[in-house]
């Protein structure tokens, strides 16, 4: 499994050749302030590989509510963002008290509620998320990633055991160029094992 760097240089290198508007939108590091400030938020520590991406890339400016993406219409979210979402969907949560679920699920992932204070989302696509989750199932992994759907539309799906594992899949499949690139430079995983299979090019119109 590539380091959490490693892997962030390879996806800054393709990005650099193919899609250069989303290089120049990825945002500098996090400070350590922001990053204590999420982790007194959602009372739980960040995990070291979540730390260190944002250490390295603070999400991608006009990402979160604009039109610059990572892949596959995901915004990659700073953490001001991340804490905003957080704040909404954990009030909303507390506030309506909504069910979870509706699919079956991995009994590595809680599904006692529609949404948990320990799930961080650190990507948005139209409110689909995905999410570094810190309070885990009773066979889960504290670190693991999931994709969660806002509108319960379609099942939540583990994407890996840990953030750097997640990363380093995405870089891998940038490295070997395994994605197309649609009209407006934005960048689509072919044969995707992560991320949204449901979005098309014409999410973008």
């Amino acid at each position: 499994m590539t380091t959490v760097p490693a892997a962030w240089r390879m996806i800054e290198d393709v990005l650099r050749e193919n899609a250069h508007s989303i290089f120049l939108a990825l945002r500098k590091p996090a400070t350590d302030t922001q990053l204590r400030r999420l982790e007194s938020n959602v009372e739980r520590q960040l995990p070291k590989d979540f730390v260190k991406s944002w250490k390295i890339h603070d999400g991608l400016r006009g990402s979160f509510l604009g039109q610059i993406r990572l892949f596959d219409y995901w915004a990659f979210l700073p953490l001001t963002a991340i804490q905003a979402v957080w704040k909404t969907m954990t009030d909303l949560q507390a506030e309506c008290e909504f069910g979870g679920c509706q699919f079956e699920v991995t009994t590595r992932i809680k599904n006692d509620a529609h949404w948990r204070v320990g799930w961080v989302p650190f990507m948005d696509a139209d409110g689909d998320k995905v999410v570094i989750d810190l309070d885990p199932g009773p066979k889960g992994k504290v670190g693991q990633v999931f994709e969660w759907s806002n509108s319960g539309s379609f099942p939540m799906r583990l994407l890996a055991d840990s953030f750097d594992e997640w990363l380093s899949g995405i870089a891998e499949r940038f490295s070997k160029c395994y994605f197309r690139l649609d009209e407006f430079g934005g960048i689509w995983l072919d044969n995707q094992q992560q991320g949204r299979t449901s979005r098309s090019t014409s999410s973008q119109a």
